[in-house]
């Protein structure tokens, strides 16, 4: 028998906050993308820094109807490199009644999680292209080498994607973090036409500054195709 949706899923679906066509035309002041999908659903959102707004159009199931709202409501004002690390189980499980009984059906949580996998590489690749550059300042009162493995992963992805880099993904760049080990940090690079070498230097040295650790060291991959 299919697990039925859940109350609160079922209370998302009959609100339907964020079921909203996309903007006729993107305002200057508030980038914005989106996501179309082959069967004519749509995923939108805007904002600088951080998810101002997130929302849906098209003709949804009820169980992907539900778990688009409580993305949107997971998102809205939260960083996008944290929106970013949002899972589809994390989204469910935002909707069950009891943490033992699932929110939703499996094979529509299996639907979902291919439509958010093609949603996330839609937004990383908005991301790079400079939309929501916004300022970074690494904590006072903090040490970049005592911090734990999820914290340096945070503190990180928020400074590659700060504005410190616009001019670098203007041109085409790709930078993304790969791995963290004590302050050896892996990302995947490619510079397009910016001097390799000339690009890691300066931005070894920005990092070590921003995170006053001079032994920060970062060491390059090739970007995946």
């Amino acid at each position: 028998m299919d697990t039925p949706l859940s109350q609160r899923a079922r209370a998302y679906v009959e609100a339907h906050t964020h079921s909203a066509a996309a903007p006729k035309g993107a305002d200057a002041s508030v980038p914005y993308g989106e996501r179309q999908y082959a069967d004519g659903g749509l995923v939108w959102w805007a904002g600088h820094g951080e998810c101002l707004n997130f929302c849906y159009s098209g003709d949804w199931d009820a169980a992907h109807v539900a778990l688009w709202e409580a993305a949107a409501h997971l998102m809205k004002g939260r960083p996008w490199a944290k929106c970013a690390e949002l899972t589809p189980r994390e989204i469910e499980f935002f909707l069950r009644d009891r943490n033992s009984a699932p929110a939703v059906p499996a094979l529509a949580l299996e639907a979902f999680g291919e439509r958010w996998r093609e949603l996330l590489e839609a937004l990383a690749a908005w991301t790079r292209a400079g939309r929501v550059l916004g300022a970074y300042r690494f904590p006072s009162d903090e040490s970049f080498a005592r911090l734990a493995l999820p914290d340096k992963i945070r503190e990180l992805k928020a400074f590659f994607l700060s504005e410190k880099l616009a001019p670098f993904f203007a041109r085409g760049g790709k930078l993304e973090l790969v791995d963290v080990d004590g302050t050896t940090v892996f990302i995947a690079l490619d510079t397009v036409d910016v001097p390799r070498g000339a690009f890691l230097d300066w931005l070894q040295m920005l990092a070590a500054e921003e995170f006053r650790e001079p032994s920060l060291n970062l060491v390059p991959e090739e970007f995946p195709s």
